[in-house]
């Protein structure tokens, strides 16, 4: 009889045999193994069984509850002398690579070592290497579920992957941050579950489009691929993916889609985000069309927007609750240069009472025509709409020099021909460099009952 036919009385026999726990099942199963001398053990994957075995070379077969052989594994066997490994904490029977100590710079990691089923590259396998500034290729075996944190950080003549594995999970923070080199057809599988933040930072020859990349459920962090201008597809379609109301998120992440020039065009942001992050489209020069912010968006971060320069309006009329009778702003917050140097945004921006801060150089350079500034804003920053063609602003009103650091606001507008103070308006100082280089100016309409304080 030979190992493969032992294997299957052994499992055989046990499937007759009541057991508590699965637990006590495998437990059995390898205690006979190593009784009875058998190069082999079993382990738990998900809804199967693998059973590793072999005496000079190693099979991998998955099984499922009633023997029934699912598929076999194409192992990949590494070597002790080449890899440095520990325990799987989690996965007591698979083992984890944690150092290459080999000197190659095509690598092919393996699926086995010693037997045992490989889970793993642990953080920075290869940031701290002998071959990390020479590694110019490497191919991934079939089993590997996750991708440590950094694990090839600062590879930059990484040029080829052989091989993306279908079984792959988790990519780790960082884990190919500048892999500038890297030239990959990008694809994920419905088995991944988290692409940590900046996973592919700078990774700039990597290509795909969103539908290959983006899942919905999978967790992004912030700036998963910052930088990564070969990547094409819709914006509105990622949008969908990543955002719909069935993920249950509120926020589009800090640098989500900074950096990303192949995405092109319209944007229509979803009920349930509350926040757009800092950076999120940040540099998305290809968004076209009119931007249209949806019915609970509370805060834009800073640069959210900077530099998108086919955006050509700001649609805020869904941005708007009932409060005691009256139409009121559910948007808060527009951080410091979230429309930098949106040149075609045009057409009105009619804020109305609720937005509180407009930040620094918010609107600069923007081609919006008429602004009406709300009573209940506290803080406008320096030159917010200096450079924009603003043709008429109205101040609904309140203090309206009294907001925050607020020189040179409307510097350079020089097609700004009408200003409207409204009722109720008041003067604490007229800071400075407000209107300056406002070559165009005609009209200044002051209600009667403006105050100077």
């Amino acid at each position: 009889m030979d190992l493969k036919e032992r294997i299957d009385e052994i499992l055989v026999t046990a499937a007759t045999m009541d057991f508590e726990t699965e637990d006590d099942y495998l437990k059995w199963i390898n205690d006979t193994f190593e009784e009875l001398g058998l190069k082999a053990h079993i382990q738990k994957e998900d809804s199967s069984f693998a059973v590793v075995y072999g005496v000079h070379s190693t099979k991998v077969d998955y099984i499922d509850a009633n023997l029934k052989l699912l598929s076999k594994l194409a192992v990949v066997e590494g070597s002790i002398d080449e890899w440095d490994y520990i325990e799987d904490p989690v996965r007591k029977d698979r083992i984890v690579l944690t150092a290459y100590k080999g000197t190659s710079t095509n690598i092919k990691i393996p699926n086995v070592i010693n037997g045992y089923l490989i889970s793993e590259l642990y953080d920075g396998v290869f940031q701290i290497s002998s071959v990390t500034n020479t590694l110019t290729s490497v191919e991934f075996s079939e089993g590997l579920t996750k991708i440590g944190a950094k694990a090839f950080s600062g590879c930059t003549n990484l040029t080829t992957i052989v091989n993306w594995p279908s079984t792959l999970e988790e990519i780790g923070e960082e884990a190919f941050y500048g892999c500038g080199k890297l030239n990959l057809n990008l694809k994920f599988t419905e088995n991944m579950k988290k692409v940590g933040a900046r996973a592919f930072y700078n990774c700039s020859e990597i290509q795909a489009t969103v539908t290959d990349i983006l899942i919905t459920g999978v967790e992004y962090g912030a700036g998963v691929f910052n930088g990564c201008s070969k990547i094409t597809g819709n914006i509105g379609t990622a949008m969908d993916i990543l955002y719909n109301s069935e993920t249950g998120l509120t926020k589009v992440q800090d640098n989500m889609f900074y950096g990303m020039t192949g995405l092109s065009g319209t944007i229509v942001i979803p009920d349930n985000i509350e926040i757009i992050g800092a950076n999120a489209f940040y540099g998305c020069s290809k968004i076209s069309g009119i931007l249209t912010i949806s019915s609970n968006l509370e805060e834009i971060g800073s640069n959210a927007f900077y530099g998108c320069k086919g955006i050509t309006g700001l649609d805020i009329s869904n941005a708007v609750k009932i409060e005691n009778g009256k139409e009121v702003s559910t948007l808060k917050k527009i951080g410091d240069r979230a429309f930098y140097n949106c040149s075609k945004m045009g057409g009105e921006l009619l804020f109305k009472e609720g937005l509180e801060i407009i930040g620094v150089g918010c609107f600069y350079n923007t081609n919006i025509k008429k602004l009406n500034l709300p009573s209940t804003l506290t803080s406008v920053g320096a030159y917010a709409f200096n450079g924009s063609v603003v043709e008429m602003v109205n101040f609904d009103c309140g203090d309206v020099f009294g907001y925050d650091n607020n020189f040179g606001i409307f510097a350079g507008c020089k097609s700004l021909t009408s200003i409207t103070f409204g009722e109720n308006c008041s003067m604490t100082g007229f800071q400075y460099r407000m209107f300056n280089g406002c070559i165009s100016l005609q009209s200044i309409k002051i209600a009667d009952s403006f105050t100077i304080i």
